[in-house]
């Protein structure tokens, strides 16, 4: 922050649009006004790109039975109105040289418990997260093969389609959009060199329970059969406003990759405990785990994975699971599978673009949400 000293020596402190001022012990008007002469010639600094406009108002909040008309008479201030600030009223100064004034004579008023001058904050922009992603809108851009398809219409409905979505778009309106967070997409690998999911890949993070090995590309498929995390790793944090591909419900998320070896015979309880705590049990590096599994017999043996989802749950991770797709199967209630129903899990179903069930997906009781 740059700084310059006036004529008594004490030190002024210039920040952006604002001034803090370092007084000394037993300060005079007349020097406050002095050392305050410094800041008339720097009307400069205001009004330039995004800073703060400075005005000639201050707020005052003041302390519990005293008048802010005895306090403005001593800061040489006119009362304008009461402040939408409970307990705090707006006075004006005649200028921006005596509001610099007024705000250091105040710090030595005790009936002023704070003031501030009301700058005008034009940098306070509404933000919001808007997708730049061909396969995003309807009908897509690019022409082709695709040129009628529409849309990622389960994020946000521009189709016109008699359907319902995710209702995403108000939190994207918030510029909410993931950015801090780290998921753990946990399936049969993810494909973390994809130039929608690269951005965010925290490759420190992942893990092949099968073959133990930590880091790196460690998470990636193994085999071309092995495409369901790339997926459901793109449905859920593809990088968004990129200019290609599709965006995924939290664009800006950091994600790794835990793989494990599903539709074989391979997969161990030890697997199936250590992807659920892993990163997220004596730390919690790892906030959110998405779990696109699942038992293929009805009410197996769960208490491992069901006791690790509650130690993992109880140090901050959020678990969500896939109910199935075992539509019409022995497994298509979910309640079937008892990992899905502990009571941490968050147990997702899946619905079509005519808003009723996906012909595949199970339903159950411990369904959150579709």
């Amino acid at each position: 922050m740059p700084s310059i000293k006036d004529l008594t020596g004490h030190l002024l402190l210039l920040g952006m649009g604002g001034v803090l001022v370092l007084l000394p012990e037993t300060p005079n008007v007349s020097a406050i006004s002095h050392s305050v002469s410094a800041l008339a010639s720097m009307s400069t600094l205001q009004g330039s790109g995004s800073d703060p406009i400075l005005t000639t108002e201050i707020v005052i909040r003041v302390r519990p039975g005293r008048r802010i008309q005895d306090i403005a008479s001593r800061a040489q201030l006119k009362v304008v109105r009461k402040s939408l600030i409970e307990g705090a009223w707006v006075c004006s100064a005649n200028s921006l040289k005596q509001v610099a004034i007024s705000l250091k004579l105040m710090k030595l008023d005790s009936s002023v418990l704070e003031a501030f001058q009301n700058r005008i904050l034009r940098s306070k922009a509404t933000r919001a997260f808007v997708p730049n992603d061909p396969f995003f809108a309807n009908n897509n851009p690019l022409g082709g093969p695709d040129a009628g398809w529409p849309g990622q219409w389960y994020l946000v409905n521009s189709a016109g389609r008699a359907t319902g979505d995710i209702n995403v778009k108000p939190q994207w309106d918030l510029d909410t959009t993931g950015a801090g967070v780290t998921v753990g997409i946990v399936d049969d690998g993810v494909e973390s060199s994809h130039p929608d999911l690269a951005p965010g890949y925290v490759a420190s993070l992942s893990l092949n329970a099968e073959s133990g090995a930590r880091g790196g590309t460690s998470g990636d498929p193994i085999g071309p059969k092995s495409n369901h995390g790339t997926f459901t790793a793109g449905a859920a944090i593809a990088r968004g406003g990129n200019g290609i591909g599709i965006t995924g419900s939290a664009p800006l998320a950091s994600w790794t990759a835990i793989r494990l070896p599903l539709g074989g015979n391979t997969l161990t309880d030890e697997m199936s405990v250590a992807v659920i705590e892993h990163e997220s049990l004596t730390s919690n590096n790892i906030q959110i785990k998405n779990h696109s599994y699942g038992s293929s017999t009805p009410f197996g043996e769960s208490e491992n994975e069901r006791n690790a989802i509650a130690r993992s749950s109880a140090n901050g991770t959020i678990h969500v699971f896939a109910a199935g797709n075992d539509r019409g199967k022995a497994n298509q209630d979910a309640v079937k599978d008892p990992s899905t129903t502990a009571p941490a899990a968050i147990v997702v179903a899946a619905l079509n673009s005519s808003s009723v069930f996906a012909s595949y997906s199970s339903f159950g009781a411990n369904l959150v949400c579709t």
